[in-house]
């Protein structure tokens, strides 16, 4: 989608946008990671658009910087995260159903019949979708954590 919505950019403004993926990892890589982004900002021409892949893996002051930055250098920002980033208009929103979502858990637990009851009870399963506000890599993270502790100590 971000690939087909690229092609339409660059169209409409006459210039090829950038594209700087940022993903979550070892400090390290967020570094360098960073300092790609700030390297391609810099090379973006007035009247393009950088599109950030991974928005929210930014620190707040970074966020900062870079919409100040961006604004300086008459470049358009076109952002992606996992909630609504501050200072930028929806344009499309992603959702996962519930119904999807247990499904997908559901077959992810195909090999673990015993956990897989538990961690699939339905209010145990509607409790940890409502803590995750939707979104499945928070509820699998959570039903991760459920899982482990469901294993006897010789699995673990």
């Amino acid at each position: 989608m971000l690939a087909h919505l690229r092609g339409h950019l660059d169209y409409l403004s006459g210039h090829p946008s950038q594209l700087v993926t940022l993903r979550a990892g070892e400090a390290q890589a967020k570094k360098a990671a960073a300092a790609q982004l700030w390297r391609t900002l810099a090379a973006t021409p007035r009247g393009a658009t950088l599109i950030v892949d991974g928005y929210e893996q930014l620190a707040w002051l970074s966020r900062w910087r870079l919409l100040y930055r961006a604004w300086r250098a008459g470049v358009r920002l076109l952002v992606t995260a996992h909630r609504p980033p501050q200072g930028f208009y929806r344009l499309f929103e992603t959702g996962t159903p519930q119904s999807v979502a247990r499904r997908l858990t559901a077959i992810l637990l195909d090999d673990f019949p015993e956990q897989r009851e538990a961690i699939l009870d339905p209010h145990t399963f509607e409790q940890r979708w409502r803590a995750a506000e939707g979104n499945v890599r928070q509820l699998w993270a959570t039903l991760y954590e459920d899982f482990e502790h469901q294993l006897p100590p010789s699995h673990r």
